[in-house]
């Protein structure tokens, strides 16, 4: 037996092998429980639009074209998802083809908006995930409509850039000012 799990590339007898199999196993045994963990996380990440009810695909579609306009509520979008910073993030990145541009697998894309999300504290009333859904849609409608056109259309990552960092401008704010925190 080779003690590859230590890295150590000698020979073990005896006793010695009893306890390096025993360990082996059971950091094999772990590495399977965190893998089986890690599925079931995945399992229960967010919602997007293609996995919204029927009965609600119809709204979530409505939402996806209203990103367009300056009178978008964000509050709107948890009629069809509790995630709404990842449908927000979603589709800003779909409707201007940020993810075909960047080739960003969709997999990927919803596991780190969701780590975005989960990245905002949800006791903080104000600098929270709905927050940054809203400044992400407020920077997009702005490129588009606004100083945007200003902007070369096919300079992508500046939009690319704009929208990522509306989505995380106040992760992990802890809801207080830097006066309350100096003297806490």
């Amino acid at each position: 037996l080779m003690l590859m799990y230590t890295g150590q590339s000698k020979r073990v007898k005896g006793k010695k092998k009893f306890k390096a199999l025993t360990k082996l196993m059971m950091l094999k045994k772990r590495a399977k429980k965190n893998s089986e963990k890690e599925v079931m996380l995945n399992r229960q990440r967010s919602l997007t639009v293609a996995e919204v009810s029927d009965s609600l695909a119809e709204r979530a579609s409505q939402l996806q074209d209203e990103l367009l306009e300056w009178g978008f509520n964000v509050f709107d979008v948890r009629e069809v998802s509790k995630h709404v910073l990842v449908f927000v993030g979603s589709s800003l990145l779909s409707v201007n083809y940020l993810q075909t541009t960047y080739n960003i697998d969709a997999t990927k894309q919803k596991n780190f908006l969701t780590e975005i999300e989960a990245g905002y504290r949800k006791e903080n009333e104000y600098h929270n995930s709905d927050h940054a859904a809203d400044v992400a849609q407020t920077c997009h409608y702005l490129l588009k409509k606004g100083v945007g056109q200003l902007i070369d259309p096919d300079k992508t990552e500046i939009h690319f850039a704009t929208v990522i960092a509306g989505l995380v401008h106040d992760l992990g704010h802890p809801g207080s000012n830097n006066s309350f925190l100096i003297d806490a």
